[in-house]
């Protein structure tokens, strides 16, 4: 009897052990998610109201390098976006958008060219970071990451106060 009972425990120990959870069994999820705190007033568009059209969300790595891209509905003038995971190796995002939507009779204009905001935000893994967007939100014609101190930069007030003149 005490053998058997033995060989039961020898045989359910290992089972137990190798069944046990670990803290890699479980990825962390990193998100972002997009405040939108700009709103503006014309009577240009109705249209241009602060709603960042078209967004997409560029993804990089811990060297700089774009490893993927994230397509989101518009973030609406004084609104927020839901909550949005990331790949595990992203390190930081940057958030471009559109100006008008395509409903917009001056979507078309060279000026509704895509815009991009100049700070990258960096990710902490397993966490929620809240990327505010306001008045004062430096944004730029470029992509590029590396090019943005060369760049004559303007806020998202002063791009939406010169579409006015786009005509």
């Amino acid at each position: 009897m005490k053998k058997l009972l033995f060989l039961l425990m020898a045989m359910i120990l290992p089972m137990l052990v190798f069944t046990s959870c670990s803290k890699d069994d479980k990825a962390e999820i990193s998100t972002f998610t997009i405040i939108n705190n700009f709103k503006y007033e014309t009577n240009f568009d109705k249209y241009i109201n602060g709603t960042m059209y078209e967004v997409v969300v560029f993804e990089y790595d811990e060297n700089g390098n774009n490893i993927g891209q994230i397509n989101i509905d518009d973030v609406p003038s004084g609104g927020k976006s839901n909550a949005i995971p990331v790949q595990e190796s992203c390190a930081k995002v940057q958030i471009s958008f559109m100006m008008l939507p395509k409903e917009s009779p001056y979507y078309d204009l060279p000026a509704n060219k895509r815009k991009y905001v100049v700070s990258l935000w960096v990710i902490r893994k397993g966490e929620n970071i809240d990327i505010t967007i306001n008045e004062n939100t430096m944004i730029s014609n470029s992509s590029s990451v590396k090019s943005y101190a060369n760049q004559n930069n303007n806020t998202f007030m002063d791009v939406f106060e010169s579409i006015q003149n786009w005509e």
